[in-house]
């Protein structure tokens, strides 16, 4: 993306050929915008969402970290289980790459989730949802237990989705 945006600034840099003297023109290129918030996400405290989630299961309150792949996300610890986090990603559920045969797609409460049970660093007890909002905006929750397998993660990771979900904007909204 840094090459294209360098070729368009010294390509624009001086009109056509006209006999004379060279005259500078304005780029038409400019640096990339900062990563803005998709608006559906104004009224979400994704913190709250999550904390909401995970209601009678002892974790800890979570906290915000800017590390999960999302412009906003959360997660909390509880120690002999494991990591659960939720992000709000400016990209929409076709946007995931289908890097892998451990992607699976679903429905629920009429939403589009794709499952990713994809091992963080060739281990096993992790899985992750993504819960369609738009075309440019997705939810995801993770979690990476202690200690287990992958299918009890995504059974886990299924009951928070459930929770989550309805705390989200609806496709479309």
């Amino acid at each position: 993306m840094f090459t294209l945006a360098a070729v368009a600034l010294v390509a624009g840099g001086c009109s056509t050929e006209v006999p004379g003297e060279p005259v500078p023109q304005p780029a038409t290129a400019t640096l990339p915008p900062t990563r803005a918030a998709p608006a559906v996400f104004d009224d979400v405290e994704e913190c709250s969402v999550l904390d909401q989630a995970l209601i009678g299961q002892e974790f800890p309150a979570s906290r915000k970290e800017k590390t999960l792949g999302g412009y906003r996300g959360c997660v909390t610890d509880k120690p002999g289980f494991g990591r659960v986090n939720l992000s709000l990603d400016e990209k929409g559920v076709d946007d995931i790459a289908a890097h892998s045969k451990d992607l699976f797609d679903g429905t629920y409460n009429g939403r589009r989730l794709v499952m990713d049970k994809t091992q963080i660093g060739g281990g096993q007890g992790d899985c992750a949802i993504f819960i369609d909002v738009n075309s440019g905006a997705r939810v995801r929750v993770g979690v990476v237990l202690s200690a287990g397998s992958t299918d009890e993660a995504c059974v886990f990771i299924e009951e928070v989705m459930e929770a989550v979900e309805a705390h989200v904007p609806r496709p479309g909204e």
